[in-house]
């Protein structure tokens, strides 16, 4: 069945190498009850280890049926644990977090045993054991010999072909003790299933079919106490399917279950991370939708902005440029400062130009709210906002009763060569449109040539020409081919569209710089989470090397770990989110108080934010317990068990 040709086994302790087992030889038939016994140090247990494939050998071969299990993979060597060896220790080594139930059903999940049949197949096996209705009891709640009994359920769970037993009743009372030998000779001899029991008490030992002396490393005896015949062994089920998917999360949740405090102060602190980026993300976005929203309001998705450059806008370009089969027309574009006085209200704001009204684009008349536009192109007349008069009427006043009246204006120009005048109209608003821009810049929409009037007069120049135009498309889908084509003649055209794009990149990069400050709080968090999970680990030695000895491979005990961090930062994103939330609701409800005129959703999110936050939390745990995951994976189950210092 399994056979052990000059096999040795050698440790390093420090510089110091020590020989544990030295070229043992040995064939262990199936359905064989064997006793190992010799002095304490004498490599007992080292042998049941390199039979377990919880070590490996410095040198020989171990085969069972042929098959070399010293070659195998970490992978390939678990898988072959958890389907031949059932592996009971003397200090039980039962998860504490566990139930009875539970310990044994690990076994069976690890199998991918479905949940209605382990739930079956694990009472079963305690009911076997002698343990019903302790099913529901942790080990706490057990003595040692139950503990025991637990502990050989579990080691039968995956139907072994042979059951390793470690002192099993090396801490137990005679009592116990010959209840527990009693109970492995009746597995032995109804399951014909063959058992490898260490021990120090030679009255057990002589209870077994064969005994085994060793003495320092070596077998020195080898003795059949009674004859046997080797029969077949009668096939149980085997679970040759791999884990559910949820597997290693189930295992991580358990164990965070029995650590919830801790669990709950690091989602907390990674939490805040979360909250301060999805708080500055929706900030920013808020403060980004409400710009854009403003400017919106006041494109003219018909004009084009021109910005002469070397190539001046003579008579000749201008010419050109009206000769162009989509250009309806192209007009100066001044914006002088201007102040309004009416009836002792006073409001400032800045000079919108109104094209030619003998060829109006469609944007005018839809913006307007009451009224209408100027007569004529340099006709004393204007277009104000309804929070302009608003301001002019006072609150119980009629907006509308502000067209027709006449408003006494002052108009300054912008110049850096000289110092503007003051130019005084006396202008008669016959239209209402729009609001001010982001609720603080009034617009007052004058004709053209009126606006190009008053800046002559500010900078006190007759021959002023501006050097900036408005070119109006006839199409609004021609604007960008338009735009392409003032370029190539030398000229600085952009649209309003490429003017939001800009701003709204500009805020992008803002947002980005500012949530990579508040992110910091996450690195510290991340590093909290990785402390919190290396501590985890140093906890969980024992743990980690019952797992590995019935069955898991590095990458289960690995991916537990790993489940664990994830967990920790999915619950971090979920508060964050909901932190966030909450303080975006009162910064909304604030703003609301303070400016109830003006009042928008400063804090505004949407799912793809809230979905990023969270699996960037995730990832953030994933991450920061990478590290403890690998240390945890790469332990090897004898020194986690504390066999090897």
């Amino acid at each position: 069945m399994i056979t052990l040709s000059h096999v040795c086994k050698n440790y390093k302790i420090g510089k110091e190498e020590v020989k544990v087992l030295k070229d043992i030889n040995l064939t262990v038939e199936r359905g064989e009850f064997i006793a190992v016994t010799g002095p304490s140090g004498c490599g007992k247990t080292s042998l049941l280890n390199l039979i377990s494939g919880m070590d490996r050998v410095s040198q020989g071969e171990i085969q069972f049926y042929g098959q070399r299990l010293d070659n195998l993979k970490d992978k390939e060597l678990a898988k072959w644990r958890r389907s031949h060896i059932g592996y009971i220790f003397q200090q039980f080594n039962l998860i504490e977090f566990m139930t009875a139930q539970r310990n044994v059903e690990i076994v069976l999940q690890l199998n991918g045993v479905e949940k209605s049949l382990r739930k079956k197949k694990s009472i079963e096996l305690l009911e076997m054991v002698g343990l019903k209705g302790r099913e529901k009891h942790r080990p706490s709640q057990l003595s040692g010999g139950q503990k025991q009994r637990v502990a050989i359920a579990r080691a039968l769970a995956g139907n072994p072909d042979i059951l390793l037993a470690d002192e099993p009743t090396g801490a137990m009372d005679s009592n116990s003790a010959t209840e527990i030998l009693a109970l492995l000779k009746q597995i032995n001899k109804e399951r014909n299933v063959t058992v490898i029991m260490v021990t120090h008490d030679n009255v057990l030992a002589e209870q077994a079919d064969r005994k085994i002396c060793m003495l320092d490393g070596k077998i020195v005896q080898d003795t059949k106490l009674c004859k046997k015949d080797v029969c077949k062994k009668e096939e149980g089920e085997k679970w040759n399917k791999k884990a559910g998917c949820f597997f290693s999360t189930t295992i991580a949740f358990q164990n965070m279950l029995t650590k919830k405090k801790r669990v709950i102060l690091t989602s907390l602190a990674t939490s805040i991370g979360v909250m301060g980026v999805l708080l500055t993300m929706g900030i920013g976005f808020g403060v980004k939708n409400k710009l854009l929203k403003e400017v919106g309001s006041i494109v003219n998705e018909n004009i084009i902005d021109v910005v002469a450059t070397n190539n001046e806008l003579d008579e000749t370009t201008v010419a050109e440029i009206l000769e162009k089969e989509e250009v309806l027309n192209i007009y100066p574009n001044e914006r002088p400062e201007v102040m309004g006085l009416y009836h002792d209200v006073v409001c400032a704001g800045l000079v919108q130009v109104i094209g030619p009204v003998e060829q109006p684009v469609s944007y005018w008349q839809e913006n307007l709210l009451y009224g209408s536009l100027p007569a004529s192109n340099r006709c004393n007349e204007a277009v104000i906002t309804e929070t302009m008069a608003k301001k002019f009427v006072g609150e119980e006043g009629d907006v509308e009763s502000i067209v027709g009246k006449e408003i006494d204006m002052v108009f300054v120009a912008s110049s850096k060569d000289c110092i503007p005048k003051q130019v005084q109209k006396r202008i008669k608003v016959v239209g209402i449109a729009g609001k001010a821009f982001l609720g603080m810049t009034e617009m007052v929409s004058l004709p053209y040539l009126l606006a190009e009037d008053i800046v002559k007069e500010s900078l006190q120049q007759e021959n002023y020409t501006s050097g900036q135009y408005c070119v109006t498309v006839r199409d609004k889908e021609k604007l960008t081919e338009v735009k392409n084509e003032l370029c190539e003649m030398g000229l600085n055209a952009t649209i309003d569209e490429e003017a939001l794009g800009a701003i709204g990149t500009v805020i992008d990069m803002v947002i980005a710089v500012i949530a990579l400050i508040a992110g910091i709080s996450l690195i510290i968090a991340g590093i909290m989470i990785a402390l919190v999970t290396y501590i985890g680990v140093v906890e969980r030695t024992r743990e980690i090397g019952i797992l590995k000895a019935i069955g898991f491979s590095s990458m289960d005990v690995k991916n537990i770990f790993l489940m664990e961090g994830a967990t920790v930062g999915l619950f971090s994103g979920m508060i964050g989110v909901i932190l966030a939330d909450f303080n975006g609701k009162m910064i909304n409800a604030v703003v609301g108080i303070l400016y109830p005129e003006n009042a928008f959703n400063l804090y505004h999110i949407e799912i793809s934010h809230i979905f990023f936050c969270v699996v960037f939390g995730i990832l953030i745990g994933l991450l920061c317990s990478l590290s403890s995951a690998g240390k945890a994976a790469k332990m090897e189950p004898v020194k986690a068990l504390g066999y090897v210092e």
